[in-house]
C-alpha cells in the first residue's frame, strides 16, 4: 500500500471485504457533506466497507503556499467527523508525485493498485489528476472499462440554495454565524491551545485567554464577538467577549492576528488547555485607543452587550 497514506479507522477492512469509495476535502464535513456519505452509507451492505479518500494539504495550499485564513475546520477534526459515518478515512498526502499524474495514471496506477473499489462515487464537480483533466464524464468511461461501478454524486440544496465550503466560508467572513450553523449541523467555532500573552489584559482588570492559531484556518473578520466558550474535559460552557485581530492599542510594531477572549465568571488556569470559542454575534471593529484607561472603559462595555446578547441580562 502506498506509503503517502495514512489510515483512520478500521483499515482491516479495507482486505477482508468490498469497497465503496469517495474522495473529496470535505472541508468542515458540512450538511451537504453529510448528506452524500450518508447515502453511501445507507447503499452499504454487511459484507462491504466504506471508505473516504480526503487529502492533506488540502490542494489550495500546495498550488499556493502563500495562501492563508482558508480552512473552514482542522484535519484532525475532518477525521474525527468522517470516522462517524464511514469505516475508514484515508489521508493521502497532497505532494508532487501525486499532484503530477495524469488523470489516466490516477486512475490506473494510484486507484487501481491501492484500492480495488467496487464502486466509486464522486462530486459532480471532483476534478483529478494534472491540470485537473479528469472529471465525471472521463472517470465513468474509466469505470466501464474496468468493471467498476460508478455514481455521479449532485450537489445538495438547502433552503434552495446549493452548499458548499466555499458559501460556508463567505458566511464565515460576513459574520452569518446562525447561517454556517446550518449549513454545518451545527455552530463553528475556533480552537486553539491557551498560550502566553503580554497579560495586558489582566493588568487592566480583564485577563483574556490566547489561543495558539493555525493560520491556515478561517477567522471571521477583525472585532469583538459575544462568544461562547467550551474548555476541554468540562461539560459547561462559558460566555466570554472576545477579539480577533491586531490590537492596536498594544501592539507598536508586527502587527500579528490574536484570538483571545475574556470570560466571565472563571477563575481557573487555563494555559496549555485546548478551549473552543463559538462566535455569536459581532458587537464592533477593532480600533485603537489612546490609552488604556480607554480601552478598559470600552471592554467594559463589550462585556456588557455581551452579557445581553448571550441571555445573561
Amino acid at each position: 500500500m502506498n506509503s503517502n497514506f495514512q489510515f483512520f479507522g478500521n483499515k482491516e477492512k479495507l482486505k477482508s471485504s468490498p469497497l465503496l469509495l469517495t474522495l473529496g476535502n470535505f472541508d468542515g464535513v458540512h450538511l451537504g457533506h453529510k448528506h452524500i456519505l450518508n447515502y453511501i452509507r445507507d447503499l452499504k451492505k454487511e459484507n462491504e466497507s466504506f471508505a473516504v479518500v480526503t487529502f492533506d494539504p488540502h490542494p489550495i495550499f500546495y498550488f499556493d503556499k502563500n495562501k492563508k485564513n482558508y480552512l473552514i475546520y482542522s484535519l484532525e477534526y475532518r477525521i474525527q467527523e468522517l470516522l462517524k459515518i464511514c469505516d475508514v478515512v484515508i489521508v493521502q498526502k497532497f505532494i508532487d508525485d501525486f499532484a503530477n499524474q495524469s488523470h489516466e495514471e490516477f486512475c490506473q496506477n494510484w486507484l487501481l493498485k491501492n484500492f480495488h473499489p467496487r464502486k466509486v462515487f464522486l462530486g459532480f464537480n471532483f476534478t483529478y489528476g494534472k491540470n485537473r483533466l479528469g472529471n465525471s464524464e472521463t472517470f465513468e468511461k474509466f469505470a466501464s472499462k474496468n468493471r467498476i461501478q460508478f455514481e455521479t454524486l449532485p450537489a445538495y440544496k438547502h433552503k434552495e440554495e446549493f452548499i458548499s465550503s466555499s458559501l460556508i466560508r463567505k458566511a464565515i467572513l460576513k459574520n452569518d454565524f446562525l447561517l454556517v450553523q446550518e449549513l454545518l449541523a451545527q455552530p463553528f467555532f475556533i480552537d486553539g491551545i491557551v498560550i502566553h500573552g503580554d497579560k495586558r489584559g489582566r493588568q487592566i482588570g480583564f485577563p483574556t485567554a490566547n489561543i495558539k492559531i493555525d493560520e491556515k484556518r478561517i477567522l471571521p473578520q477583525n472585532g469583538v464577538y459575544a462568544c461562547r466558550v467550551q474548555i476541554e474535559n468540562e461539560m459547561n460552557q462559558y460566555h466570554a467577549v472576545m477579539n480577533i485581530g491586531v490590537r492596536p492599542t498594544v501592539q507598536q510594531e508586527v502587527l500579528e492576528i490574536h484570538v483571545e477572549a475574556h470570560l466571565f465568571d472563571y477563575n481557573g488556569d487555563l494555559y496549555g488547555k485546548k478551549i473552543k470559542y463559538f462566535p455569536v454575534q459581532f458587537i464592533r471593529e477593532e480600533r485603537k485607543f489612546s490609552n488604556f484607561l480607554e480601552l478598559k472603559e470600552q471592554i467594559k462595555l463589550d462585556s456588557e452587550k455581551s452579557k445581553i446578547i448571550l441571555g445573561e441580562k
